[in-house]
């Protein structure tokens, strides 16, 4: 089983690296490399009717394990976030977890709420609690063949044992 951490960079550990006055999010992938083609994922979020700015563009393109973003209030952040786990869609199997991991829940919200949006239009979103405190989302996965769920969950650094 693998994971993807969505954290935001007010966690930071002694071999974490820098953020920029508070604001973005690190991303940290599974060494798998994605096999979303970026003209793939911009055609089906044009079929939602959403689009991705050439910036965040090359952020989700770019080859590196983990990215460091930073940008001020409403700059695409958390959509990007959601994004960056949307363009992993196909490279999840069952039994799989995602985490979204910040200071508190709510710091979660956003993406949390462009995630329920995305995968609610795409049609991949099972089932999802109402609360993000935690929070938990059910998502399909896999072949009509070999189908299989993972799994979105919020998670707070409130209680730092719990991570």
């Amino acid at each position: 089983m693998k994971s993807l951490v969505l954290q935001q960079p007010s966690l930071q550990t002694e071999d974490s690296p820098p953020t920029f006055g508070g604001f973005g999010f690190i991303l940290k992938l599974g060494r798998k490399r994605n096999m979303f083609l970026p003209q793939d994922r911009k055609a089906i979020l044009q079929g939602i009717g959403l689009d991705t700015w050439v910036e965040q563009e090359e952020i989700l393109d770019h080859p590196a394990r983990i990215k460091l973003v930073a940008g001020g209030e409403r700059a695409g952040k958390s959509f990007l976030g959601a994004l960056s786990i949307i363009s992993k869609l196909d490279e999840f199997e069952d039994g799989d977890i995602v985490w979204l991991v910040a200071r508190d829940y709510e710091r979660t919200r956003a993406e949390w709420n462009y995630l329920t949006d995305i995968l609610h239009r795409l049609g991949f979103l099972i089932k999802q609690t109402k609360r993000i405190d935690p929070g938990s989302m059910t998502i399909a996965c896999g072949s009509s063949e070999n189908p299989g769920t993972f799994q979105i969950k919020t998670k707070s650094a409130q209680d730092h044992r719990s991570l």
